[in-house]
């Protein structure tokens, strides 16, 4: 049985909007610092949105994320397909 990314996200994380210093370390391999400056200028993989002001932490949507998650999960499947056929 194959259960979703997105399910699985929320699972994982209790919420449909994950903060962005759990996904970092985890999802991209980066420290929190260099993920919050990326997410000011919007230069990661996904958007990443402040619910509240300019001072209040980034978020990622877990549907954004399964569907980054998915996409590369894909491509890893394509490539490992070509090189074992």
């Amino acid at each position: 049985m194959k259960v979703s990314t997105y399910f699985a996200l929320l699972a994982e994380f209790g919420t449909a909007q994950i903060p962005l210093e759990l996904v970092a370390p985890k999802f991209l391999d980066i420290d929190v610092q260099t993920a919050k400056n990326k997410a000011a200028k919007q230069q990661l993989p996904f958007p990443c949105v402040r619910i509240g002001g300019q001072k209040s932490r980034w978020f990622v949507d877990a549907g954004t994320l399964a569907e980054f998650i998915d996409q590369k999960l894909d491509e890893a499947k394509q490539t490992w397909g070509k090189m074992n056929d």
